[in-house]
């Protein structure tokens, strides 16, 4: 179920699902909801739109995100980003490969492979390589910044980080597992801070989402 909740915490209403979630969007009047191998699509009164055809066997959806009329699906499985219009009709779909002769593209160690927009940005999360990446809308490398290490300011682990958003000032919040926290970097890759330390997840292995 989508569980919808006031700023204080408190239910405001549920919007009872077909299946398992793994990720959501929220679109003006359009809630996107990705579930193991496909895409569905609600209206905002949890009325049921479409569901959108699914994947191949290898298909594992871990993030949605939307520009105007274009919808961006990654697929960590495939270890691909695919895109669609509004009404599910498959547009294209790139690996994240850097150049002709990058043997590899994304790197996605574990189901966690994250995307957001920002203005007309596009960022995924390349996590294996603990890289942020922007494309163009057909997944041309527009730049990306990286910070493998071990110090607080680095994105450690096998794959970081495992969930990202970009805030209204467009600055990078992440959030990591093994070492869950959750920090904030500029676009160009410099460190801000940490805004919740390790500490508040006493129990955490897993990274809580950010929006």
């Amino acid at each position: 179920a989508i569980m919808i909740l006031t700023q204080e915490g408190k239910q405001a209403g549920q919007i009872d699902l077909q299946d398992s979630p793994r990720c959501i969007h929220v679109d003006k009047e359009t809630i996107y909801v990705g579930f193991l191998n496909y895409v569905a699509q609600y209206y905002i009164d949890g009325r049921l739109l479409k569901n959108w055809d699914k994947g191949d066997d290898r298909t594992v959806i871990t993030s949605i995100a939307v520009k105007e009329d274009t919808v961006f699906v990654a697929d960590a499985g495939n270890r691909k980003v695919f895109s669609y219009d509004t009404h599910g009709t498959l547009l294209g779909s790139f690996e994240g490969k850097r150049s002709a002769e990058d043997a590899h593209g994304f790197v996605i160690p574990s189901g966690y492979f994250d995307l957001a927009v920002y203005l007309d940005e596009l960022w995924v999360v390349n996590p294996g390589m603990h890289a942020l990446e922007n494309y163009t809308d057909d997944g041309i490398l527009r730049g990306y910044w990286d910070a493998p290490g071990m110090k607080t300011e680095d994105l450690t682990g096998c794959c970081n980080p495992a969930q990202m958003t970009i805030d209204a000032d467009g600055n990078v919040i992440t959030s990591e597992k093994g070492v869950v926290r959750i920090k904030k970097y500029k676009a160009s890759g410099e460190f801000l801070g940490v805004i919740a330390e390790p500490e508040k997840f006493p129990n955490g292995i897993h990274a809580p989402e950010v929006v």
